[in-house]
């Protein structure tokens, strides 16, 4: 670090509660293939990490909407550890040739600089998930995080085992990320045809219900049309896997927004928090349930959390 970063004062973001040592942030991963048009496989490789992580109770993962903005930065690990109020981030590279996928590993310590622990793990597009646990478990060995036999199990469970489908899956999250009409539009596509080649893909379903509440919320379609689709879908997820921490959040929101069930919503909250205490949109979400009725103090502490995933 120069003397410039060395002597950055950033006020932190106030941790209530959270050790700062178990904070972590995975920063977009870099796309290094020939083939710009593999950008979405970095951006998954990103989401799912972040995904993995957040089934680990010790550790606090930021959300992926506060990570996502360093895509392009040129901040150093300093600076967005002080942004962040982080101990820890993972950094990483994705390349792709043909079949083969390399994907580089940094698990980097924010106020040094330095490199607590790096791999390299080549394999098939096939191998991704594998790859996710092993780098989820030998982060949780570096920072001597304990993993519940429940969290490995968490860990271990491959969410669809059609490599296709799931490659449709991160083209679907890629697009929906864009946040603009056609970009959603896009990714309803590809989590259909993802749940076409796979029918029990409970994540892709959960896709389904985010992009149409969305539609709804940048008031691309009429909340009447695009709630009753997000709400069918969500539904669905649960039905395949009801411990979807983000469908049962999803659900809650378009109770919240769209049939002001807060009760049935405050219940679906409590149950995804259960899930993934990491869930920053949940936090949020029970946060407006609680200010709505009336229990102030809560609301606030639940907005801390909220924050403090997601700054």
């Amino acid at each position: 670090g120069s003397a410039a970063t060395d002597s950055l004062s950033v006020d932190r973001p106030q941790m209530t509660g959270y050790d700062r040592h178990r904070r972590i942030a995975v920063l977009p991963f870099a796309n290094i293939s020939p083939d710009p048009q593999d950008a979405y496989l970095a951006d998954g490789i990103t989401e799912e990490l972040i995904f993995t992580l957040s089934k680990i109770r010790e550790l606090k993962v930021i959300a992926k909407s506060s990570v996502m903005r360093y895509r392009d930065a040129d901040e150093s690990v300093r600076e967005i550890g002080a942004e962040l109020g982080i101990h820890t981030v993972i950094e990483g590279s994705v390349r792709k040739a043909g079949k083969l996928i390399r994907t580089t590993v940094q698990l980097i310590d924010v106020d040094t600089e330095e490199h607590l622990w790096s791999e390299a793990y080549d394999g098939e597009i096939d191998d991704l998930f594998a790859m996710q646990r092993a780098i989820a478990e030998q982060v949780a060995e570096a920072l001597r995080v304990h993993l519940l036999p429940a969290e490995r199990e968490k860990i271990a469970k491959v969410p669809t085992k059609n490599r296709e489908a799931h490659t449709y899956y991160l083209r679907g999250r890629y697009a929906w990320s864009q946040w603009n009409e056609a970009g959603l539009l896009n990714a309803i596509d590809y989590f259909q045809q993802a749940i076409d080649l796979d029918p029990e893909f409970a994540l892709a379903c959960a896709g389904v219900a985010d992009s149409y509440s969305l539609m709804a919320h940048l008031e691309y379609l009429p909340p009447e049309e695009a709630y009753p689709k997000a709400e069918e879908a969500a539904r669905h997820a649960l039905a395949l896997d009801d411990g979807l921490a983000e469908a049962h959040s999803s659900l809650a929101m378009i109770k919240i927004v769209f049939s002001g069930d807060l009760e049935g919503a405050e219940r679906d909250l409590l149950e995804a928090i259960e899930l993934n205490p990491n869930c920053a949109e949940a936090h949020q979400w029970y946060a407006l349930v609680l200010s709505a009725t009336g229990r102030e103090a809560k609301a606030e502490a639940e907005r801390e959390t909220a924050e403090a995933l997601d700054p």
